[in-house]
C-alpha cells in the first residue's frame, strides 16, 4: 500500500478477487477510498467482493465503465492481459501496482509514449518493510479489518479433523481454511 501513493479519496480498482485482492479491497475501504472496484474472471469471487463492500465489480471484458478513471490500480492476479487492463483503467497521473507475481516468461508490449503523455506510473511490489508490518498489525489490533478478515475464512476445523480440511481445499475453491485453535 505504501508504495502505491494511495490517499483517502482515491478511486481504486483491484484486478484479482482472490485472497490478496480481497485484502487490498479491505485495506482501501478502511483507509478511505472514494470508490473501490474489483475485476475478476470468477462470478463467485465477484459476488463475494460485492458482499465485502466493492462499489462495483466486473469481469475483465466488461470493465469499460471504469476505464481511465482510477487513481490506483492494484494487480493482485498476475495473469496475461492484467497489466494492459490495469493501464487502461488508470487515470492520467495514476499508478499501477504490480502486487501479484506474473509468469517469468510473460512479456508485454507497452507504449512509452502513452505512459509519458498520461503520466502513469508502474510500481512493482515484492516484499514488505518493517513499517508495513507495523501498519498492518495496528490495523488488525484496532479491529478495523475484523469483519473483512472473518469473511476470508472459508472454514474452520478442529485439529483432529485436519483430513476434512485438506479434502475441502482439494475439492473446493477457498480463501483460507483454519485448523486448530479455538
Amino acid at each position: 500500500m505504501r508504495l502505491s501513493g494511495f490517499r483517502a479519496g482515491d478511486r481504486v480498482s483491484i484486478i484479482g478477487a482472490g485472497f490478496m485482492g480481497r485484502l487490498h479491497l479491505a485495506l482501501v475501504r478502511t483507509l478511505g477510498a472514494a470508490v473501490a472496484g474489483v475485476v475478476d474472471i470468477s462470478d463467485t469471487r465477484l459476488a463475494d467482493a460485492r458482499s465485502a463492500g466493492a462499489n462495483w465489480t466486473a469481469p475483465p471484458d466488461q470493465a469499460d465503465e471504469a476505464r481511465g478513471e482510477q487513481d490506483v490500480v492494484f494487480v493482485t492476479a498476475g495473469a496475461p492481459g492484467a497489466l494492459e487492463l490495469a493501464l487502461s483503467l488508470c487515470d492520467d497521473g495514476g499508478t499501477v501496482v504490480l502486487y501479484g507475481a506474473f509468469p517469468k516468461e510473460l512479456a508485454v508490449g507497452l507504449s512509452p509514449d502513452a505512459l509519458h503523455h498520461h503520466e502513469q506510473s508502474i510500481v512493482g511490489v515484492y516484499s514488505h518493510e518493517p513499517e508495513d508490518w507495523r501498519t498492518s498489525a495496528g490495523l488488525i489490533r484496532s479491529g478495523a479489518l475484523a469483519r473483512d478478515l472473518d469473511l476470508l475464512v472459508t472454514a474452520r476445523f478442529a485439529l483432529d479433523a485436519v483430513g476434512d480440511a485438506f479434502r475441502l481445499v482439494a475439492d473446493t475453491p477457498t480463501y483460507r481454511v483454519l485448523v486448530g485453535g479455538s
